[in-house]
């Protein structure tokens, strides 16, 4: 069947921007040394066939294996890393056991005999004892650029592939092909889950709140946050409105890939726009759908617009009545001279954000989109 022409961009979108798309730039780093047969390749590789189990007589084990490990191993770019991270990452093996003991098995003798790695103990903070790869590849500056340009997660710009499997749903493309379940290979499994309510949330179309993208910049783009022991880290948002700016370019609905955890509670696929994310990601996001606001969704929005304002726990009375002393005369002048601004700029308005704290962001949207549905 013809692609429609969403589709045809769907399908771009994920060839040239999900993150399964870095391993295939790996193996383009690491092919050469394969070909060259490079003392590092010819060092893994040789300890790799001496761990091939007996029963397996594929030709290629060897060397899918070896790219396996060291596609791996550069991809920790230097970064001292838990072992169980990749313990289960390069060895094909339907046994997860089996799949365990052999991959130690193969980074041990790697660690001991080849120059790639280092494994070492120690102790966590919390005291308990931990198993370290401390890998000695690098990735080049240029391809290290090329993939923080992939990101995880985009939303599709046409509805995804309902779910009939487990194995069988969401992005159109085999390179974004993932399991419905969460949690990597020990949650995964072929059992049915109820797909029709997960199907029904990725129908869901979703646009940018345009004025308030426009208007309102996110902290987290800033790119550096504190941890918790006073460390200065990269956020990992750097990118996020240059994302959100194309989505709104695209000016078509997009929609969210829904996958499960085993206990079947619903997430929505994406890092950098998701409405489970943090209050500005949700904040940025409309429903593509619009719906006319009656006298009575009135009364509900402005209930909603108090308890985002940190009045949550108070009664639905006394909500109503904090909006109509607080914000009803600044919502009306909005209304009136048809500017946003005249609300969204007062500095008695501003007050309110500060008062609404962590909610402050999806407390100005909401405003912002009552006026605008009045206009």
């Amino acid at each position: 069947m013809e692609l429609t022409k969403l589709e045809k961009q769907q399908v771009i979108l994920e060839h040239k921007y999900h993150p399964k798309r870095k391993k295939e730039m790996l193996i383009e780093v690491m092919t050469p040394l394969k070909e060259d047969n490079d003392p590092i390749w010819a060092s893994v590789h040789k300890i790799v066939k001496e761990h091939q189990p007996k029963e397996v007589d594929d030709f290629n084990w060897g060397n899918t294996t070896t790219m396996n490990l060291l596609t791996r191993l550069i991809d920790l770019d230097g970064t001292n890393t838990p072992i169980q991270s990749i313990v289960f990452a390069f060895v094909d093996k339907e046994d997860k056991i089996a799949n365990a003991m052999l991959s130690m098995s193969i980074l041990i003798d790697v660690a001991e005999n080849t120059k790639v790695c280092d494994i070492k103990t120690g102790t966590t903070m919390t005291g308990e004892d931990s198993v370290t790869i401390y890998p000695k590849l690098n990735i080049s500056l240029a391809t290290r650029m090329e993939m923080k340009k992939l990101y995880s997660g985009l939303p599709m710009v046409t509805p995804p592939r309902p779910w009939t499997t487990n194995k069988d749903g969401g992005y159109l493309t085999d390179i974004c092909k993932s399991n419905i379940i969460l949690g990597g290979v020990l949650k995964q499994h072929n059992e049915p889950v109820n797909y029709e309510p997960i199907n029904y949330l990725q129908s869901v179309g979703f646009k940018i709140n345009k004025t308030f993208f426009e208007t309102v910049q996110d902290d987290k783009e800033a790119g550096w946050t504190t941890d918790a022991r006073g460390k200065k880290q990269k956020t990992g948002y750097v990118n996020n409105r240059q994302i959100t700016q194309f989505y709104l370019d695209a000016d078509t609905p997009f929609y969210f890939v829904q996958r499960v955890d085993n206990r079947c509670r619903s997430y929505a696929t994406g890092y950098n726009l998701n409405p489970q994310g943090y209050t500005y990601q949700k904040a940025v996001l409309n429903f593509a759908e619009e719906k006319k606001i009656s006298n009575n969704g009135s009364y509900w929005v402005k209930v909603a617009i108090a308890g985002l304002a940190g009045h949550d726990k108070e009664t639905f009375y006394e909500r109503l009545d904090w909006y109509d002393k607080k914000l009803s005369k600044l919502v009306q002048r909005a209304i009136d001279t048809k500017n946003v601004q005249k609300c969204t700029l007062d500095i008695n308005f501003m007050k309110l954000i500060e008062e609404a704290d962590d909610e402050g962001y999806l407390f100005e949207a909401t405003v912002i989109n009552y006026i605008e549905a009045q206009l």
